[in-house]
């Protein structure tokens, strides 16, 4: 037997919530690979990959729609028995054991908040993958009922594995932590409300700046960080700061290196993750590895974190927002939340899918 892996996702050089999760689960599945002889195995990439052997590698050429052009080609060329995808896209020559993780369904909910090219193309593959494979992977009971609700898929052929999560192990010294958040214009005194991830209409931002600007009303020594990349929508978070006047007071950084991250999660007196849709809650996990008091939406993927979560609101109402952020900054915590963070394991979530590759 042999097994296809799509790595094209895999040590991405700006990784998001897809490239961390083929990160993740590929570092996951390779220390049981190398426990079999059997069966071969091949990761598809358009890139060298380190850490992966040489033999067990299919560079193919890199370029505009490498899934459908260049790896269906070699699919058709030189086919494998299984195929894992771990993104939402199937290549159009694929066997019939066929495994894809689809992470959200989020541009049904939100088509507004995607260009028409990128709802056309996740509502096509997504709706390819569910038609064609042989089992679909979702992170949470939330996609499996988005995708029973949008594309009637058989509940029979989805298999629900959590993500898991890793903090990160860092050795930053005191000085440069106070180098890192001096760009910031910021000190460990300062307190500030942060949010990490891509800056776009799904993650209710605009609302999340109705919300501070109530609440620094009470609280003006504060500041809101909004940390990531700019995506659509980016101009309706602009015209709300500009709206509320507050754009001294929030911090646009762009996105934000791992170091950077770190020390801004680590010193936010509160994270606010108040999204209107999710297929997981990454960013969550990785605030309570931190000890960072969490704030998040009231959706169905995020109450799965409720042991978690500090405070849930109502994410389509900026009031119920700013009284979360209220209740957070008069609270005192003294977050122990190590061991709930360390439930959602990758190794566990890796076991589970390499366990369907092999049935």
């Amino acid at each position: 037997m042999k097994i296809g892996i799509d790595a094209s996702r895999y040590q991405h050089a700006r990784p998001t919530g897809v490239e961390f999760y083929s990160d993740e689960i590929i570092d996951g599945l390779l220390p049981l690979i190398k426990k079999q002889e059997k069966p071969e195995i091949v990761f598809f990439t358009p890139k060298k990959l380190k850490g992966i052997p040489a033999k067990i590698q299919k560079v193919l050429p890199f370029g505009r729609l490498w899934t459908q052009f260049h790896l269906s080609r070699e699919l058709k060329k030189n086919p494998v028995d299984v195929l894992f995808v771990p993104s939402h896209v199937f290549p159009r020559n694929h066997p019939e054991k066929s495994y894809i993780t689809i992470h959200d369904v989020a541009f049904k909910e939100f088509p507004d908040a995607y260009s028409a090219f990128q709802y056309w193309y996740l509502h096509r593959s997504t709706k390819y993958a569910v038609k064609n494979g042989c089992k679909i992977i979702v992170p949470s009971t939330a996609t499996k009922r988005d995708l029973e609700k949008y594309y009637k898929c058989d509940p029979n052929k989805i298999v629900i594995i959590p993500h898991g999560f890793r903090p990160q192990k860092y050795t930053i010294s005191a000085d440069k932590e106070r180098r890192l958040l001096k760009n910031f214009h910021l000190t460990k005194k300062d307190p500030y409300i942060l949010f990490v991830g891509r800056l776009e209409t799904k993650k209710n931002l605009a609302r999340l700046v109705q919300a501070f600007a109530k609440f620094r009303k009470k609280y003006p020594e504060w500041r809101l960080i909004l940390g990531g990349g700019r995506g659509i929508g980016f101009r309706a978070i602009l015209q709300a700061l500009e709206k509320e006047r507050i754009m001294t007071h929030v911090i646009l950084p762009g996105y934000l290196t791992e170091d950077e991250k770190h020390v801004l999660l680590r010193h936010a007196k509160i994270f606010a993750f108040p999204s209107l849709s999710e297929g997981f809650g990454f960013p969550i996990l990785e605030a309570a590895s931190h000890g960072t008091p969490v704030l998040a939406s009231r959706i169905p993927a995020l109450l799965d974190f409720q042991e978690i979560v500090d405070v849930f609101v109502d994410g389509k109402d900026a009031n119920s927002i700013a009284e979360g952020l209220d209740m957070l900054a008069r609270k005192r915590f003294v977050p122990q939340k190590s061991d709930l963070v360390s439930a959602y394991s990758w190794k566990k979530a890796a076991r589970e899918v390499w366990k369907l590759l092999i049935s």
